[in-house]
């Protein structure tokens, strides 16, 4: 997937029946000039994982180069510890 242009990209962003979304778009950042992106797909054709991660410019006079990144990744199950406001009856 990493031979794939910047447009290609793009259609497994907004949907390609080859691929399916696992984690949809997500903020990772920002910065003054420029908003990152996060997304993994999931290959259907061979079952692999793939982050796909972009920036967008974040003001209108900002130029907007499409130069997304690839990464194979694979799914790893984490614990994750909330804090809650604890409720006095």
């Amino acid at each position: 997937m990493t031979d794939l242009d910047a447009e290609e990209i793009r259609e497994i962003l907004w949907g390609h029946e080859d691929y399916e979304t696992v984690v949809g778009e997500a903020i990772t950042g920002k910065s003054r000039w420029s908003t990152f992106y996060e997304q993994v797909v999931k290959r259907l054709t061979d079952d692999t994982f793939w982050s796909i991660t972009w920036s967008q410019g974040s003001t209108e006079y900002q130029e907007d180069d499409f130069e997304p990144e690839v990464t194979q990744v694979v799914p790893v199950e984490v614990t994750v510890t909330k804090y809650v406001p604890l409720v006095q009856g």
